[in-house]
């Protein structure tokens, strides 16, 4: 009886603890997804390096087995695309 109990109370952490780590993964994609919006949109401004980090986020989903979907795709190339014009030198 003892022994059933220990058994499903693992369980049941380990299954928390998943499902907190998938729901975090969520949030910080929308996040992302929501950052890059603004950026693209010219809503918000942002450096060299708050550009890699949305871009390293959208590209994340890949990390965990799932397929980066095409917004978010396009998002990464437009974001590439302003990252590559503020690292261009200009005269």
């Amino acid at each position: 009886m003892m022994l059933c109990l220990i058994i499903e109370s693992t369980v049941t952490f380990i299954l928390v603890v998943v499902v907190a780590f998938f729901v975090s993964r969520h949030i910080h994609q929308t996040r992302a997804r929501a950052d890059a919006q603004r950026i693209i949109e010219g809503k918000q401004a942002a450096n060299a390096e708050q550009l890699s980090k949305i871009i390293n986020a959208l590209q994340s989903t890949d990390y965990l087995g799932l397929q980066i979907t095409d917004g978010d795709f396009q998002r990464v190339r437009q974001l590439r695309d302003i990252q590559d014009e503020m690292l261009k030198p200009h005269p």
